[in-house]
């Protein structure tokens, strides 16, 4: 019943909400011909879909289905294992209302989310049964996600391991070997799979360098761009870097800047210079700037020290798109939105206190009993928000969705955890406050710099 009114809910937004990322995604989807500025995977099986029905709403059934039915199949397991108040917090997880809109948009955090956590419940029954369908299953919805972000090797890290013989855990070099073998299998899918469905090189890799460089340009390390045909750089970056989001260096936006995507891309093929060896001895060079740049997007994209919301934080409708598929509001969708603006208020709604709430569980879960379930969502989610430090490029929430799911549904498996473990094996009460503090003294900064502003 929780489940069917949670799937009900997002359905309400039929047939899936379409920004800007989707309508560009489904005209590669029909036409067939693939960049890699978005995951071609997504597009191609799209494409799949489209003799089908035209439109998102395939997708949407797509995405949604796969996190339902592994939602479904985990309040299952727990209430087989006799944990009938388990089984009922695990469903309630999927009301959720941030990751519960997110997972009504057709984009690829969505869509990795909801593969993600099928592989973990798969992973889990080939744990609780031995399965090899299960457990191979798994591995392919790893791969899958992997696929669909070049940051998702982070968070299937974790839940890959589960995969593993109980046995090789416990021996340190065999255990190295397959997280070493395991890091670089996740790491590769997407490079490969690109390769496979031919798509075009789109040099999305540089959005990250140019990015970083202005970054690195506006906190005082000088003019770290490569020799360009503009007039004074650092201060033309001055008035176009923003820590919010790289977009204002991109050929979408309404203020175009003389330093944008095709300026630096030219001047790097015109001096024949590799970006990334670039980017690297930039980041080396003045790692000061480079860390006030990340620091100060870190904090935006995270929600901590900040005075408002950005209205694009949120996404609730489509953006226009030549096909005109929209989201009808209903009363139902309006609830939802509500509830996420509601929420987002609130230290739930702030990505850095999921980020320390993620990393309280992995240092309470070690010594908890049967605690390897939550240990693998827990740090799949940590590893997931930590690489996003250094990694992101914009500040969105859906890019939060499988941090805040997977550690949502980790704190549930970890108070089972704790109380079936004994209180003599529990941690401490200093363990228990180092691990819970920096979750404490985020929440209390955060609603104090609001309320003080």
């Amino acid at each position: 019943m929780v489940l069917g009114a949670g799937m009900a809910l997002s359905l309400s937004f039929w047939p899936g909400i379409m920004v800007w990322d989707s309508g560009r995604q489904y005209g590669q989807a029909l036409s067939g011909q693939f960049d890699d500025w978005h995951p071609p995977l997504m597009e191609a099986i799209w494409r799949c879909f489209i003799p089908l029905m035209p439109g998102p709403a395939p997708m949407l059934v797509l995405q949604l289905g796969l996190y339902f039915a592994a939602l479904g199949a985990l309040a299952w397991r727990s209430r087989q294992r006799a944990k009938p108040r388990e089984a009922l917090w695990l469903a309630a997880t999927g009301l959720f209302p941030l990751t519960l809109l997110v997972m009504a948009s057709i984009v690829k955090d969505a869509l990795m989310a909801a593969g993600l956590l099928a592989a973990f419940a798969l992973l889990l029954r080939f744990r609780d049964t031995g399965s090899a369908l299960a457990r191979w299953s798994g591995l392919v919805l790893l791969l899958l996600a992997a696929c669909l972000r070049f940051n998702a090797f982070l968070p299937g890290l974790p839940l890959l391991l589960l995969a593993l013989p109980a046995h090789w855990t416990k021996e340190r070099g065999r255990a190295a070997l397959a997280i070493g073998a395991a890091f670089f299998v996740l790491l590769l899918a997407m490079p490969v799979a690109n390769r496979l469905l031919r798509a075009e090189p789109s040099g999305v890799e540089l959005s990250l360098v140019i990015f970083d460089l202005g970054g690195i340009t506006a906190h005082g390390g000088g003019d770290a761009f490569p020799p360009m045909a503009v007039k004074k750089p650092v201060a033309v970056n001055r008035d176009c870097y923003t820590a919010e989001r790289w977009d204002s260096y991109s050929w979408w936006v309404a203020k175009v800047c003389p330093i944008r995507f095709v300026t630096v891309e030219a001047a790097f093929a015109l001096h024949q210079i590799d970006p990334l060896p670039f980017w690297i001895k930039a980041i080396l060079s003045h790692p000061i700037a480079y860390a006030a740049h990340r620091l100060e997007h870190w904090n935006i994209a995270s929600q901590f020290l900040v005075n408002t919301t950005t209205a694009r934080w949120i996404s609730s409708a489509s953006d226009p798109n030549v096909w005109n598929y929209r989201v009808a509001p209903n009363p139902l969708n309006r609830l939802v939105i509500a509830a996420a603006w509601a929420v987002n208020a609130t230290p739930l709604g702030w990505p850095c206190c999921w980020l320390a709430l993620s990393f309280a569980l992995v240092m309470l879960g070690w010594r908890l009993n049967d605690a390897r379930p939550m240990l693998a969502l827990a740090g799949s989610a940590l590893l997931c928000d930590l690489g996003f430090v250094f990694f992101s490029v914009a500040s969105e929430l859906r890019y939060y969705c499988w941090s805040m799911m997977a550690t949502l549904i980790a704190t549930v498996l970890f108070v089972g955890a704790w109380r079936e473990t004994p209180p003599a094996q529990r941690p401490g009460r200093g363990a228990q406050i180092a691990a819970a503090g920096p979750l404490a003294i985020i929440a209390v900064l955060g609603l104090a710099w609001r309320w003080l502003a």
